[in-house]
């Protein structure tokens, strides 16, 4: 049986760890999706030994503020146009961000823009991309 003062020791011991290791915290949306976009550029250029060339439409085309619930409603013109065709990417799922994509084939630069909390400020993440002795690599750029 434990001491009431070894078992307030232990607690506290435990209370402290978990302080010292914090969880990290969640990413939001625009840097998952920066991600998913990465690694599907990624694959493109591995395959195709370049970035696919050309300026994507941003989409979703309305700001998601303005939208029911403040998301931007899943739309199916990801699928139309040849850019996000050619890295296979599209957003299934309502979102908080319009998506860009601009590529002269050896660099590539995305942006997730949004207001998450329909402020009035939006935010801008930023993927850029280039290929440094023939491996791509990336950059997320978080808003400052």
């Amino acid at each position: 049986m434990l001491r009431p003062l070894s078992f307030i020791s232990c607690v506290v011991a435990l209370l402290g760890s978990a302080a010292a290791d914090p969880k990290p915290a969640p990413k939001s949306e625009a840097q998952l999706q920066l991600t998913k976009l990465g690694k599907n550029l990624k694959t493109y250029f591995i395959t195709m030994d370049a970035f696919p060339k050309g300026k994507a439409t941003q989409l979703p085309e309305k700001a998601c503020c303005a939208q029911p619930d403040h998301k931007c409603a899943v739309t199916k013109a990801w699928a139309k146009d040849k850019l996000w065709q050619a890295v296979d990417f599209e957003i299934d799922d309502p979102n908080q961000f319009q998506y860009t994509l601009e590529s002269d084939g050896t660099t590539a630069k995305a942006t997730a823009v949004g207001d998450p909390t329909c402020s009035g400020k939006p935010v801008t993440y930023t993927l850029e991309a280039k290929a440094v002795g023939g491996n791509p690599q990336f950059t997320i750029t978080e808003p400052k």
